[in-house]
């Protein structure tokens, strides 16, 4: 009885084509920009370890093209260099498709998959620490000014969100500390309130204890906008009772030329025909 001849073993390069077929048909959820690398690499890296094709991206171990020198005149490839060509170009071709159409232009001289990945790398890490310097810039100089609390703190949470996802996070303590800096003085007994803390307050609790600072004082303002008008008001009203009340005097008499002659006259003694005769007042 003769043995059965055991079925030939698929070649790694085999295994692979069959793999990246599949894979090549899908779609990552976010194309490369300047802002999602991270998120970028950690879908593409995933999809290269699961078709065991990280090694063409990262020291890539490229067969020899010729042989022979014979092979070489003939222009005739080694098989091994075929499919290696054959894997790079489909996987080359797929990490294209998956940059945004702003960043292809620095791609379009490459012809390996692993130069693609070397370029986008060294421009995306370029970028990011850039981009780290800028957004830390604007964490150790920001004050809340004219911003309502909800604005502060969202734009606090967008810095720190910023720097986690190019690599940079800012420690939590460092974070609390930066909004506590940031505060103006009447936001003062929040601070004061936080530092003698043994434990750090999260930042949606320190958010919570603002607004309602902030609630507080925008009362106290309106209040002491209010209370002097009401004060001018009563005063006013006051002096307009008093001025034209039963013992108000109007001791201004003018001699009909619109000169006050007499001011000290007495308008009680009166003349004859109803006519009032003004009389010194040494009379």
């Amino acid at each position: 009885m003769s043995s059965a001849t055991p079925s030939p073993t698929p070649s790694d390069a085999q295994r692979v084509t069959a793999a990246a077929s599949k894979t090549f048909k899908q779609v990552v959820s976010v194309k490369l920009d300047d802002t999602n690398y991270l998120q970028w690499k950690q879908q593409v890296k995933g999809v290269l370890r699961g078709t065991k094709m990280v090694k063409f991206v990262i020291s890539p171990e490229i067969p020899p093209v010729y042989h022979t020198d014979a092979a070489r005149k003939a222009g005739t490839e080694s098989p091994a260099y075929t499919e290696w060509e054959e894997q790079d170009s489909l996987l080359c071709t797929w990490i294209l498709s998956t940059i945004s159409p702003s960043l292809l232009s620095r791609f379009v001289l490459l012809r390996h998959s692993w130069q693609v990945w070397d370029e986008i790398h060294s421009y995306c890490f370029t970028q990011m620490k850039t981009r780290s310097r800028q957004l830390r810039s604007e964490l150790r100089s920001i004050t809340k000014g004219s911003r309502t609390v909800t604005e502060f703190i969202a734009r606090i949470r967008a810095i720190s969100e910023s720097l986690a996802s190019i690599g940079d996070p800012v420690s939590h303590r460092d974070l609390i500390e930066v909004v506590l800096e940031a505060l103006p003085e009447e936001f003062d007994p929040i601070v004061a309130s936080v530092n003698v803390k043994s434990e750090v307050v999260s930042l949606d609790e320190l958010g919570s204890q603002l607004l309602t600072q902030e609630s507080r004082n925008e009362k106290f303002k309106k209040a002491a906008i209010t209370e002097p008008v009401s004060v001018n008001l009563t005063e006013t009203a006051n002096s307009e009772s008093q001025s034209h009340g039963p013992n108000s005097q109007n001791h201004n008499y003018t001699d009909g030329t619109g000169n006050n002659q007499f001011p000290n006259s007495n308008p009680n003694f009166g003349g004859r025909n109803g006519q009032r005769t003004w009389l010194p007042f040494w009379w």
